[in-house]
């Protein structure tokens, strides 16, 4: 369960119930461009449907790349 919520112009994702997780703030900007992408057919096919399902996607592969 996520909860999603706007402080100062800036929305903030927190997920509940998942221990292990951490809330971070994203600009709103971002998270609108986030919320256009995961209704495209390339993220369907990514399997990407989420917020954080995007953004965990994201870093992985940036830090996979850097490694």
């Amino acid at each position: 369960m996520y909860i999603i919520s706007k402080y100062d112009n800036v929305i903030i994702l927190t997920a509940k119930l998942k221990r292990s997780w951490r809330t971070v703030q994203l600009p709103e900007g971002i998270v609108r461009q986030i919320e256009a992408y995961i209704k495209t057919k390339d993220a369907e096919k990514r399997g990407l449907n989420t917020i954080s399902g995007f953004v965990v996607f994201t870093l992985r592969k940036e830090l996979e790349g850097k490694g």
